[in-house]
């Protein structure tokens, strides 16, 4: 059974512009090897006044071929949801048409796409809300052999930064340089949660706290 877990970010007078970059980017196998987190959201906050920017991840998880511009994910040319336990295999038609087969079972509490092409293909694993046009990529891997596969158990744990160096989508080829200023597995919270964003001027330090 997925679940949604909508999160607002609040900050009132933060006294710094700043942008809360968002991605699920916690230590796990191939990770900056062949397999990249993708900047789940950005969202700018100014210095004076209230800002407010609401996130809502969804746990139901999708395999895609994603399209890229300049880096970053834009978009999919084919996606199928997929559960743990189950597997996907990209194929091509005669007409060159990339599709993934209907998930059938796989390695146990792993999400698995094998590449069922003749080519090197990209693939990526997404975050697929209810009633979304298109999953939101959290991972990327690149390079994925004919008839090789790759299996994953995604971690729910998202991480907060402050910078302005990355858009949204953007595929992320080494760890993020500015400190880290949350980590917090979201399965554990409540369907809802409300965290202030505050600057400590006299540190030059940000911080999130749950409201």
């Amino acid at each position: 059974m997925s679940y949604t877990k909508t999160l607002t970010f609040k900050t009132q007078d933060l006294g710094t512009d700043a942008t809360l970059l968002l991605i699920f980017d916690k230590a796990s196998d191939g990770l900056y090897n062949n397999k990249f987190p993708a900047v789940w959201k950005l969202a700018m906050f100014g210095a004076s006044g209230p800002f407010h920017f609401t996130a809502t991840f969804s746990s139901q998880l999708s395999w895609l071929k994603p399209a890229t511009d300049l880096g970053s994910i834009v978009g999919a040319s084919a996606y199928t949801p997929i559960n743990y336990n189950q597997k996907t295999t990209l194929q091509q038609g005669g007409s060159g048409v990339l599709s993934f087969t209907p998930p059938e079972t796989g390695t146990a509490d792993s999400v698995t796409v094998v590449n069922g092409t003749s080519n090197s293909q990209d693939v990526a694993l997404g975050s697929l809300p209810q009633g979304a046009f298109t999953p939101v990529p959290v991972y990327y891997w690149n390079g994925l052999g004919a008839s090789e596969s790759t299996q994953t158990k995604f971690q729910p744990v998202l991480r907060a930064y402050i910078t302005s160096q990355y858009r949204e989508g953007e595929i992320v080829k080494s760890e993020i340089a500015t400190p880290r200023i949350l980590e917090q597995d979201l399965s554990i919270l409540d369907d809802n949660t409300t965290w202030n964003l505050r600057f400590n001027a006299a540190m030059g330090q940000f911080s999130i706290t749950q409201a």
